[in-house]
């Protein structure tokens, strides 16, 4: 049995190329890293714990969580647009 901890991520556009990755404690505890075509990978929201069931290629993604990922990056960052 094995445990894993999922996580949602989206890919945001910013005005211009960031040059440093951000780690967040709070507010879902999101990780920035940026990308030099101006594009950010933006994870966060973790799950609890829990036993891996999910096999590559058919991984659930929750839009609702994705949504809250997208508008706490754009209330903590006025460069986050996506």
């Amino acid at each position: 049995r094995m445990l894993g901890v999922k996580y949602h991520s989206v890919l945001m556009r910013t005005g211009r190329v960031l040059n440093e990755a951000v780690f967040f404690s709070g507010l879902g505890d999101p990780e920035v890293y940026p990308r030099n075509d101006s594009d950010t990978y933006v994870t966060g929201f973790p799950d609890p714990p829990c036993p891996v069931r999910e096999t590559p290629g058919n991984v659930e993604v929750r839009e609702e969580v994705c949504s809250r990922l997208v508008d706490t990056m754009k209330q903590g960052s006025s460069e986050m647009d996506q």
